[in-house]
């Protein structure tokens, strides 16, 4: 069942009745349909079906698409490669290629045709889920609405319903009485369907600058404005009851609306009224529920009235309490001063040591291979690489690689080994409320090797200062413990190094106890 508003300002009571009711609900905002993954997937492949020679760089984009979608399900690692060529496809796996040849073949069979063996393609439907799967049969339904003399036509269709998200929008799952807008509803239908508050007014158009359609402007107090606001206000319930065509449409077996007598009839419950389906029907398909004699809607209880005089502390105001500060440990560290000499040598080679220490810090939570030289490329695609000329990229690559080999060399002898950890976790992130500041960060890495826990923090740096971190890795120790009860011993893993700095409890204790209340 759903229950459908002309506006969410309608939700929130709903909601409150439906609560007081215990009846589940779910508020279904909604989302463009033909901007669904799914659908935009069968975009893409339309397109390469059109290819003819190289892609261009549009194609290339359809070409990525098809090769990561369900379709065929490539890593980008894998198709990294074939994408630097200018025609990537000769360069792409057999099968890759053995696909690309079948959609080709869907170039000279009419569209719709062509649409429905994409979309009961047996691999593309084993990977998506059964709302997917739905979401497609509705849009082999739409589609069957239209006529397209060709498949540019049909492309060209979903391009721009793409771009009109109001006129397609599908709510989203979930259980209960689906709570939504008719814009939300449309080309959906439900076996039972309530439209609710048919008598709600529409809003006049009270600007004192009024903007007709033909681009005419009128001030209010001057016979302009009085036309055009008629003329808007005309065109205004004209819409509404298109609209209202909608909402009832959209029920399969039975249909429930509701409403109130008021002075100034909507334009809602006018139409209902020329359409027969007002209070006074005589209609045998409609069932009236006439309210109680004497109902009224209950009314929240009064506020009890205060007897005597104020308190003597009514007039003081209590101003707000400021909102916490938020701070990183890595920026506390940075925001300490520098002699300027100092400064300037750092900010010049700051934004290569940035880029290595986010791709070393990939590469270590994802536990790459060094050897690996697929995998070691697609480092480069991350965005921190796009700003180093190529002679940088690959210097970058190279001391990547090195940080990476140093890493694998001290599993088993100054870290534990991966297969020695009952427990693993990378990259966890962090929030800790502590003396007035919120602080956040990313644990690199926490694991369990028997009964002990680790909480490693990677450095790329080339010098070892294990004092500069000590505050970072005694907040991230403290997150770690009120998170989940665990005391971890915190420790800095140099990799140029090779080397292995573990804290003590008391000296963290002392950093965390020096900060500032």
């Amino acid at each position: 069942m759903a229950v459908l508003v002309r506006s969410r300002t309608s939700l929130p009571l709903l909601e409150r009745a439906f609560r007081a009711r215990g009846v589940p609900y779910v508020l279904r905002r909604g989302q463009s349909f033909f901007n669904r993954l799914e659908v935009r997937d069968l975009y893409h492949a339309l397109r390469l079906a059109l290819l003819e020679g190289p892609p261009g760089p549009e194609e290339r984009r359809s070409l990525l698409a098809f090769l990561r979608s369900p379709f065929v399900g490539l890593d980008l690692g894998e198709v990294e490669e074939a994408l630097l060529r200018e025609d990537p496809l000769p360069y792409l796996p057999q099968a890759v290629r053995d696909r690309v040849a079948w959609l080709r073949g869907l170039a000279g069979k009419r569209p719709l045709e062509a649409l429905k063996a994409l979309v009961r393609d047996e691999v593309f439907l084993s990977r998506l889920s059964p709302r997917a799967r739905a979401n497609l049969d509705a849009l082999l339904l739409l589609a069957g609405l239209e006529r397209f003399p060709d498949l540019e036509a049909l492309l060209e269709w979903l391009r721009l319903r793409a771009l009109d998200p109001e006129a397609s929008e599908l709510p989203e799952g979930g259980e209960g009485v689906a709570l939504l807008t008719v814009h939300a509803a449309k080309g959906l239908e439900w076996p039972v369907v309530a439209v609710y508050d048919v008598a709600r007014g529409e809003p006049g158009p009270a600007s004192p600058v009024l903007v007709g359609p033909e681009g005419e402007v009128a001030v209010a107090g001057t016979r302009a404005h009085r036309d055009l606001a008629q003329r808007l206000a005309q065109a205004q319930r004209e819409e509404a009851v298109r609209l209202l065509y909608v909402a009832l449409s959209r029920a399969r077996d039975v249909l429930l609306v509701t409403g109130s007598r008021s002075g100034r009839e909507s334009p809602w419950a006018q139409a209902l009224e020329r359409l027969g389906l007002g209070p006074e029907s005589q209609d045998p398909l409609v069932a009236r529920h006439p309210v109680p004699q004497g109902w009224r809607p209950p009314r929240p209880a009064p506020a009890a009235r205060r007897e005597g005089p104020p308190a003597p502390y009514a007039e003081h105001l209590l101003p707000p309490k400021p909102l916490p500060l938020v701070h990183s440990p890595s920026a506390h560290l940075k925001a300490e001063p520098k002699p300027l000499a100092e400064a300037l040598e750092g900010e010049a080679v700051s934004g290569f040591a940035r880029a290595l220490g986010t791709l070393v810090h990939y590469a270590l939570a994802r536990d790459l291979d060094p050897e690996d030289g697929r995998a070691m490329r697609a480092l480069l695609h991350q965005e921190v690489a796009f700003p180093f000329a190529e002679e940088e990229r690959e210097r970058l690559l190279a001391e990547v690689r090195a940080l990476l080999r140093r890493y694998r060399g001290m599993l088993g002898r100054e870290l534990p080994a991966l297969e020695a950890r009952a427990e693993d976790y990378r990259e966890l992130p962090l929030v800790l409320p502590l003396k007035g500041t919120v602080w956040h960060g990313v644990l690199d890495r926490v694991y369990r090797v028997g009964d002990r826990w680790y909480l490693d923090d990677y450095k790329t740096d080339r010098e070892v200062r294990p004092e500069a971190y000590r505050l970072q890795l005694a907040l991230y120790r403290r997150a770690l413990l009120e998170a989940w009860g665990v005391r971890a011993e915190a420790r800095l893993v140099y990799l140029r190094a090779g080397r292995v700095h573990a804290f003590g409890e008391a000296e963290l204790e002392e950093a965390l106890a020096a900060l500032p209340s």
